[in-house]
């Protein structure tokens, strides 16, 4: 007995050294790549920043401690203010989104980039593609069209421009449907999931955008 207790003591002595070891070698892994990391965040910031800006100069960036809006470059041209871009944070089918906006004074969202984020390839990673972020543009300010959160918003204001075209594709959906069913079975509920994921996306991108037009229009002259 006495045997077995100096031998579970010295397995446990080992096992406590190992994560001792193990703690102490990640936390200087951790202090040797931080720096570059955040080097290649800031990076990545510039890039984005010149993408989304054709006009003016972002200035510096200022923080704030918001649900979703997380800081805000105020854009200037000629020492005035004409813009904002705002980072952003939204949760996704696989976890936080970082959003790069940039918005007119009176909240209208002129163009929006996805930056970090887990989503699933295929579906949820759709939003990385140029044209994902086309039905947000130009909602939010003054035109008295909010950004759509949910694909249902989205949906009710694209049939208020043109109905009976939103019917057509629909009835033609529905119709290719059912021969899809009819020559290979209804879908399995995996492509269900597969829907709920985008759908979720969807929601953690529109979200952060939406708050970020109202943020914008609630403070008026940010600087």
């Amino acid at each position: 007995m006495k045997k077995i207790i100096i031998t579970m003591l010295i397995i446990g002595s080992k096992l406590c050294l190992i994560c001792a070891l193990s703690a102490i070698a990640l936390s200087l892994l951790n202090t040797i790549t931080q720096p570059q990391i955040t080097a290649n965040k800031e990076k990545q910031e510039k890039i984005a920043l010149s993408e989304l800006i054709d006009k003016g100069t972002p200035g510096e960036k200022k923080q704030i401690e918001e649900e979703m809006i997380l800081a805000y470059y105020p854009v200037k041209l000629d020492e005035s203010i004409i813009s904002y871009v705002l980072e952003l944070s939204g949760s996704g089918y696989g976890g936080a989104i970082k959003i790069m906006a940039h918005y007119k004074p009176d909240g209208e969202l002129l163009r929006a980039k996805i930056m970090d984020n887990k989503e699933t390839p295929g579906l949820g990673k759709k939003c990385e593609d140029p044209g994902y972020m086309n039905k947000f543009i130009g909602k939010g300010g003054k035109n008295d069209m909010m950004i759509p959160t949910t694909p249902a918003e989205l949906s009710l204001q694209s049939q208020s421009g043109d109905t009976a075209h939103i019917e057509l594709k629909k009835t033609t959906r529905s119709a290719l449907s059912l021969v899809g069913e009819w020559f290979f079975g209804k879908p399995k509920s995996g492509s269900e999931d597969s829907v709920t994921g985008a759908t979720i996306t969807f929601k953690g991108v529109s979200g952060p955008l939406a708050a970020g037009s109202i943020y914008i229009q609630s403070h008026r002259g940010l600087k």
